[in-house]
């Protein structure tokens, strides 16, 4: 399964990483273990990119967004909307897109490294900054 990192499908989507937070919140994710960082699948990263299409393009509050959102990805992007209005997206063309913005945010945002970094040297116990005393002169 193709994984991103929340802030890889926030850039790949075009929202801050606070605005995908609160989504994932809306929806009801999980906040994960301590330590771990979340992650999407590219699927998730279409299913929120249409939510924010939808908040943005018809001025959808997010709840309502995620929910037209899902039934519209379930029903392969047209759903009826009362009894007279459709709504039609291009679910093809929207995975067209986002898989090349994807690949530009896996190229531009690094996946953040977890824990104390790695040493470049054996510890000495001397600061880099103070010369070696010279003894014996």
């Amino acid at each position: 399964m193709d994984t991103l990192s929340i802030a890889q499908a926030a850039e790949a989507i075009g929202v801050t990483r606070k605005q995908l937070d609160r989504a994932i919140q809306v929806r009801g994710g999980q906040a994960g273990r301590q330590g771990r960082s979340r992650t999407l699948t590219v699927s998730d990263a279409t299913w929120f990119a249409l939510a924010f299409l939808l908040r943005r393009d018809l001025g959808m509050s997010l709840s309502a967004g995620l929910s037209v959102a899902e039934r519209l990805v379930a029903a392969g992007g047209e759903v009826s909307l009362g009894g007279i209005g459709t709504l039609r997206y291009r679910l093809d063309r929207l995975a067209e897109v986002l898989s090349g913005t994807v690949a530009d945010a896996r190229v531009s945002v690094p996946v953040p490294t977890r824990g104390r970094p790695p040493r470049g040297r054996m510890h000495t116990g001397r600061r880099a900054d103070r010369p070696t005393p010279r003894v014996g002169l």
